[in-house]
């Protein structure tokens, strides 16, 4: 029984890369996937819905502004604060340098004093029309567009003294709408329907020469490429780096919501554009949208935020705000968006570098443009669509482990299926994993018996097998060849491994925390991973001085639940087990848990559905659906949140805190009010 581990290689060839493949390769949103939303709203204290922009300061709390109100998001829930006056529109947020919180309104400019919006009344009645009319630039000025030109604020002392820029001679509309300044200090505006610059502090028209029509345009921003993008209601356009002439670049997005249009872009360079049809990002030439039938709770968007810790925030117009879970790390596909069943139970990526998906519903390819192609099923002659295991051999062909059904041979190319006999006992039909040896021979566990195939470029049969130290009575979860060479069994009777001939058991005398092993993998260090089938946790075992070393893990120091689904070990050496409570890593050293809040599907992960791809990522296979986990380039430092007292109060009175206050001891009881953060 001697033989080689089978090492699978990637096939080298040279492909024109399109826009698609290279979102997919980047982990950026596909519309053919389900995304993950935490919904606010009247039950988080968020009394408006109708959002208008959002802000994060420089403490980390999260700021919405609505049609009737400002609210501020502490972590755990949102608290309104006092507006100048009633109707008042909260349209833009900012923050200057030395930590003041701006508000453009409907009524005017407005600053925050002493937990109030107070109005600026330096700077004259005016409107501010809308979210992108208020930006604060790299010399800490305050840029405001308002219905009467562009307000250039530069701080005095405690106050701000303000420039008033006028629309050139002749422009009918005086407003001044979205405001941007560029890398090279360069201040744009949407001036009337027009597009402005402003040189030696007046504005200069930027001319028909540069393809620009007639139109208010609201939103204007700069990429990571030095590419200048303008949006107004109906169109967006672009002036790539180098060329002078702006060129149309609409193709996909829907009008802006509420008649006010925006654009913002996360720290990578990715573009988006709220729409009335959902949040629109950019996929190369064109725009796609995320909507309610990707995970959104409405269509209709108003505004994106980036936090500092990664997570995308979006204004929903009438819905409140929703929190993107997971994004840029986490893509997830139930049967919505082609799935074939809800129970994604087999993950396998095959020589041809093809991702195929097995589920209760049979099995499909899952193409490059995030689509997965129809389902093979008992219909097209699958031993059986509840499909638990897949495995490629050296021709290209798939092998398919059914629950029942047994095994069936699928041939990619002509897509003809033959199925195999294995065993006559009832259990022998219910397979539960595939290897493939160094010899080409197949090795299938099932709840009943071990199998072996005999070489499979012939007419291969399936013959039972009984190893050394085991018996007839004995079943058998994971096999696994290591990088060793060495093979090893997950057993009802304990762990058997072969090692040059030579067959060794082990059980709990010999260290392990129970005799029924479940599954099992192989971390880059060597180390033999191993999980329980009566839900004692997991087990390391390594050798020191050729003896074996035993460390152990379970709910009490590190999991998140015992009752252990599956183990893989992605290409960083982080070892990986899913649960029916999501799915936990550890580094060596530290454990990190993932579950809905962070992007996953759906807690509840399906048993040996856990796939590490070349790529680093890691396929998770849930009674939901498939989640897909991309690692993000820097991991964000696991510290605690600040700590921010948000208000003490002594007996009645409500005090704000500074050092050396004194307090009378009567005026008790002491009551603070905190919050945490994002950092």
């Amino acid at each position: 029984m001697a033989g080689l581990p089978l090492k699978t290689g990637r096939c080298s060839r040279s492909i024109h890369v399109s826009w698609l493949a290279l979102l997919i390769a980047l982990g950026l949103p596909l519309t053919a996937q389900r995304h993950r939303f935490r919904y606010y709203s009247h039950g988080d204290g968020l009394k408006d819905t109708e959002v208008h922009c959002l802000l994060q300061d420089h403490i980390g709390f999260i700021w919405a502004g609505t049609a009737t109100g400002l609210f501020r998001y502490d972590g755990a829930r949102f608290t309104d604060f006092p507006l100048p006056s009633s109707g008042t529109i909260v349209q833009a947020l900012a923050e200057t340098p030395d930590g003041t919180l701006w508000a453009g309104t409907n009524s005017g400019l407005s600053r925050m004093r002493d937990g109030k919006l107070q109005l600026v009344d330096a700077v004259g009645w005016v409107g501010i029309p809308t979210q992108s009319s208020l930006v604060v630039d790299r010399q800490g000025r305050l840029l405001v567009g308002t219905t009467g030109g562009l307000l250039i604020g530069t701080q005095k002392g405690a106050n701000y003294t303000f420039t008033h820029v006028r629309n050139p001679e002749g422009f009918l509309d005086a407003a001044a709408y979205g405001v941007h300044m560029d890398p090279a200090g360069t201040v744009w505006f949407g001036c009337g329907n027009k597009l402005c610059v402003v040189e030696s502090g007046r504005a200069k028209e930027v001319g028909g020469e540069a393809g620009i029509p007639d139109d208010r345009w609201d939103a204007i921003l700069t990429d990571l490429e030095g590419n200048l993008w303008i949006r107004s209601v109906h169109k967006v356009m672009v002036r790539l780096k180098g060329e002078q002439r702006f060129r149309e670049r609409d193709r996909g997005v829907a009008l802006a919501t509420l008649g006010v249009a925006s654009l913002h872009m996360d720290r990578d360079g990715q573009l988006f554009a709220p729409t009335e049809a959902g949040l629109s990002f950019l996929a190369g030439d064109s725009w796609e949208t995320i909507g309610i039938e990707q995970g959104l709770p409405v269509n209709p968007t108003c505004c994106v935020l980036q936090d500092r810790e990664g997570s995308i925030w979006v204004g929903l117009s009438g819905a409140g705000v929703a929190r993107w879970r997971g994004y840029g790390q986490w893509q997830s596909w139930t049967r919505s968006e082609g799935l074939a069943g809800s129970n994604s139970q087999a993950i396998y990526r095959d020589r041809s570098n093809t991702l195929w998906v097995g589920t209760e519903k049979g099995v499909q390819r899952f193409g490059p443009d995030g689509k997965f192609s129809r389902a093979w099923t008992e219909k097209n002659g699958l031993g059986g669509q509840k499909v638990r295991a897949l495995i490629s051999s050296p021709d290209g062909a798939i092998w398919v482990g059914s629950a029942p059904g047994g095994i069936s041979r699928l041939d990619p190319k002509s897509g003809k299926i033959k199925r195999f006999q294995l065993g006559d006992g009832q259990e022998d039909v219910l397979v539960a994993g595939l290897v493939m040896d160094g010899e080409g021979r197949l090795w299938v566990t099932t709840q009943g018996a071990l199998y072996r195939s005999t070489p499979l470029d012939g007419s291969p049969r399936f013959e039972r097998q009984i190893p050394p130290l085991s018996s007839a009575a004995e079943t058998f979860g994971q096999m696994l060849i290591d990088s060793k060479g060495r093979w090893w069994f997950g057993g009802s009777l304990g762990l058997l491994r072969m090692e040059n001939g030579q067959w060794t058991r082990f059980t709990s005398k010999d260290g392990m925390l129970s005799d029924g092993v479940d599954s099992l993998t192989e971390t880059p260090d060597g180390a033999i991973w191993l999980a329980y089938s009566d839900s004692s946790g997991i087990s390391r075992l390594w050798w020191e001085d050729s003896r074996p070393r035993w460390q152990h893990f379970s709910e009490r120091n590190g999991l998140k639940s015992d009752e252990i689904a599956a183990l893989a070990a992605d290409s960083r050496g982080w070892l990986w087990v899913s649960s029916n409570d999501g799915v936990d890593a550890y580094d060596g050293q530290k454990w990190r848990h993932f579950s809905q809040a962070q992007g996953l599907l759906w807690d509840d992960c399906v048993g040996r559905a856990l796939y590490a791809d070349g790529d680093g990522s890691v396929w998770i296979g849930t009674s939901r659906g498939l989640s897909h986990y991309r690692p993000p380039s820097h991991l964000i430092p696991d510290v605690p949140p600040p700590v921010v007292i948000t208000s003490v109060k002594f007996g009645d009175r409500t005090l704000k805190p500074s050092p050396g206050m004194t307090v009378r001891y009567s005026d008790r009881p002491m009551v603070v009010k905190f919050a945490g953060c994002a950092a």
